[in-house]
């Protein structure tokens, strides 16, 4: 059997990748704070409409806050998956091989990627690369990294064929290992933490688990106030949400910078994952969650909040509103998807139909707040927009606990400081740009990364 522990000669040299934890004790503590200003704005809405006559403004916002503080409360009981020393030997057996689509990516990126997963504390089995068609030559990252693959006793695959997309070389990619026991998906601009299979695989101790989704950051959140705005966002995300829903087993989407399946859900669904068409077009995007739907219809679907991913992000306004139309159009079609296949019992039927009845009653309080605006002056729409603020900065003040290898304390209150423009970028960029990827749902390709 392939040894799981990087040789001693290996285990440093070349190793730059940037590493992440959680400081425990902080984060239970700023947890426990921001869910009582949380439950605090909850109570004085009731209060509020309790002194007098109820508006549909107030129903509203209290609704709002009752999802928030629901979903915040739940994830307060999130914690990383353990393992004892027996989960740990049965895990340590299975052969785990990591799936790299690849299409013109920077080359010195690709390598640095791959180089992340040979400096693991629990090796992979094997890589398997799909240069799916590349107009950059990667002859000189081949041979580095293979050299250094033989080096950790992996196997490295690597082919070469023509375009067809990044579902055709995720199933390219797993046909070069049909023995798996587990596939882990990882984007080819994505830089693994060191401790990230070891961390990713300890969920599958439990026979109910299908699935598991690590944990995202932003590589280059210090190129600008998009990328550090990203990482507040996709944290603050990932502690709230997800972090509830993983709680029921029910994560909706998986992040393909780190997931990982049980090898048979990518091998018996590979015909219906290729298939899929919007309108007769096939699908270019929205793997991850289709991935994710197929895991959630044979059981369990959870994050691993110590399974830590760093992915570029856009730095420019035109190349994010193109990865935020495309991430939208996947969540309209994958809505209906899960609605049509999950279980009417399942937890995550209900949560994604009051996730999309959330949308639409804040589109509402946002319209009104507008009105609020015109109509009143700016001192009511100042008042809602202060008590907004004050959730958010109790929401995503968890991200605090986060200890990363690359940011210094005033970096991470740099970055924490964003929430007011967070929020506003929210209320007057993505949410309407939501409307327009709905209307244009159609639109298959994938949008970015031209030739």
């Amino acid at each position: 059997m392939t040894s799981t522990t990087p040789p001693e000669s290996t285990r440093t040299a070349g190793s730059s990748a940037p590493e992440a934890h959680w400081s425990s004790s902080l984060i239970l503590r700023i947890g426990a704070i921001s869910g009582l200003v949380v439950v605090s704005a909850l109570l004085l809405l009731v209060i509020r409409l309790l002194a007098s006559p109820a508006t549909p403004f107030f129903v509203a916002l209290l609704f709002i806050s009752l999802m928030v503080a629901g979903q915040l409360l739940v994830a307060l009981f999130a914690r990383p998956f353990t393992t004892d020393d027996a989960e740990a030997r049965e895990l340590d057996g299975l052969r785990v091989v990591v799936l790299v689509p690849c299409y013109n990516e920077d080359a010195a990126l690709l390598e640095e990627s791959l180089r992340s997963m040979l400096h693991q504390t629990r090796l992979p089995s094997a890589i398997s690369v799909i240069d799916d068609g590349s107009l950059i030559d990667y002859s000189v990252v081949e041979t580095s990294v293979r050299t250094a693959a033989e080096a950790c006793g992996i196997e490295l695959h690597w082919k070469r064929t023509e375009n067809h997309g990044k579902r055709y070389a995720l199933i390219n990619a797993a046909r070069q290992e049909p023995d798996a026991d587990i596939y882990m998906t990882v984007d080819s601009d994505s830089i693994l933490d060191r401790a990230a299979i070891a961390e990713g695989l300890k969920p599958f101790a439990d026979e109910r688990i299908q699935s598991v989704a690590g944990f995202l950051l932003v590589l280059n959140y210090s190129e600008g106030w998009l990328a550090r705005m990203m990482e507040l966002l996709i944290v603050s995300w990932g502690l709230l949400e997800r972090s509830a829903l993983s709680v029921t087993g029910s994560v909706l989407v998986n992040s393909g910078a780190c997931a990982l399946y049980r090898a048979e859900i990518v091998r018996e669904n590979a015909a219906d994952f290729l298939s899929e068409t919007i309108l007769g077009r096939p699908m270019a995007f929205s793997d991850d969650s289709l991935l994710t739907l197929f895991a959630l219809e044979r059981g369990r679907a959870v994050q691993q909040p110590t399974s830590f991913a760093f992915s570029r992000m856009p730095t420019a306004v035109r190349p994010h509103l193109v990865q935020q139309a495309r991430w939208m159009r996947g969540a309209i079609i994958r809505a209906w998807w899960r609605f049509k296949y999950l279980p009417l019992n399942s937890i995550a039927y209900w949560v994604l139909a009051l996730k999309w009845l959330q949308f639409f009653i804040s589109t509402l309080v946002f319209v009104f707040v507008a009105y609020l605006l015109l109509t009143t002056g700016p001192f009511n729409a100042f008042l809602f927009g202060l008590g907004w603020l004050t959730m958010q900065l109790a929401i995503s003040s968890r991200y605090l606990a986060l200890r990363r290898s690359d940011q210094t304390r005033r970096q991470r209150w740099g970055v924490y400081a964003m929430v007011p423009v967070m929020i506003v970028w929210q209320a007057i960029v993505l949410h309407p740009l939501r409307f327009y990827a709905y209307a244009t749902f159609a639109r298959t390709g994938w949008g970015s990364r031209k030739s």
